[in-house]
C-alpha cells in the first residue's frame, strides 16, 4: 500500500484540486489545503487522508486536536513525538503526523503535509467515490 500512496500523491501533486474521496467528519480538513489522497483501510471505515497546505505544521497540528477535541476525542499518550497527534474516543481513534518540506526550485514555497489515520470501531471515515 505504501507505493500505492506513493504514486497516488506524485499524480495528485501534479494535478489541480482535490484528489478524489471526503474529509474526515472528526477533524475536517487544513485552512487553504488540497486532498492529495484518500484510501481504505480495511471493511470497516478505517481511513487514510494526505493533505498538503501552505499553513504551519505546528497551527495545522493545534487545529486538528481542536477539532478532534470538540467532537469527543483526548488525546492519547501514543504520540510521543514531535508532529504527531494520536486521540481516542471509546473504540475509535484519529492518528496524524506533519511534516514540512520545501518545494523545488528558488522561489517554491514551503508546504506543509499532513497525514491522517482514523480507524477504530466508531470510525466516520466514510467514502463517497463516484
Amino acid at each position: 500500500m505504501a507505493q500505492e500512496i506513493r504514486i497516488a500523491v506524485a499524480r495528485a501533486a501534479m494535478a489541480d484540486g482535490d484528489a478524489r474521496g471526503t474529509d474526515s467528519k472528526i477533524v475536517g480538513r487544513p485552512k487553504a489545503s488540497t486532498r492529495l489522497f484518500e484510501g481504505p483501510l480495511d471493511a470497516r471505515g478505517s481511513v487514510v487522508r494526505i493533505y498538503t497546505t501552505k499553513e504551519d505544521a505546528s497551527e495545522v497540528l493545534a487545529d486538528l486536536v481542536r477539532a478532534a477535541r470538540r467532537n469527543g476525542f483526548a488525546q492519547s499518550g501514543a504520540a510521543d513525538e514531535p508532529g504527531t497527534a494520536s486521540l481516542q474516543r471509546a473504540n475509535s481513534f484519529v492518528v496524524a503526523r506533519v511534516t514540512s518540506a520545501e518545494g523545488r526550485g528558488e522561489l517554491a514555497p514551503r508546504r506543509t503535509i499532513l497525514s491522517v489515520v482514523e480507524f477504530g470501531f466508531d470510525s466516520v471515515g466514510e467514502t463517497d467515490r463516484e
